[in-house]
C-alpha cells in the first residue's frame, strides 16, 4: 500500500517550490465534474502509456488522485512497477479535496 497524503498536506505541497506531479486517474467525464486546479487528467485506462511521458523524472513527487474508489492505489502500484520512487495517493480522493 502506498503512502497517503491528506488534502491539506497536498495543498501545502502545491504551494512549495519542489517538483510535484498531480495526476487524476478518474476517467475524463469524472475529471470534468471537478478537480484540483493543477491536476492533470490521466485516466487509469491510459495511465501506464502516459505517465512516463508526462513525468519522465522517476524521483518526482508523484501524487495520484481518484474518486476514493481504489483506482489511485492501483495506479500507484503501476507507477512503482515502472520505477517511480516517490508515489503518494490522496486520502479520500476528490471528495476530500473538495471538502478541504
Amino acid at each position: 500500500m502506498n503512502p497517503q497524503v491528506t488534502a491539506k498536506l497536498l495543498k501545502q505541497w502545491l504551494s512549495e517550490s519542489q517538483e510535484l506531479a498531480l495526476l487524476d486517474v478518474r476517467e475524463i467525464g469524472q475529471h470534468s465534474t471537478g478537480h484540483p486546479f493543477f491536476a492533470v487528467p490521466v485516466p487509469y485506462s491510459r495511465f501506464e502509456y502516459r505517465v512516463e511521458k508526462l513525468v519522465p523524472n522517476k524521483t518526482t513527487k508523484l501524487v495520484i488522485l481518484d474518486g476514493d474508489d481504489g483506482v489511485a492505489e492501483r495506479a500507484a502500484s503501476s507507477a512503482e512497477a515502472l520505477g517511480y520512487t516517490n508515489v503518494f495517493t490522496v486520502e479520500g480522493g476528490t471528495l476530500a479535496w473538495m471538502r478541504a
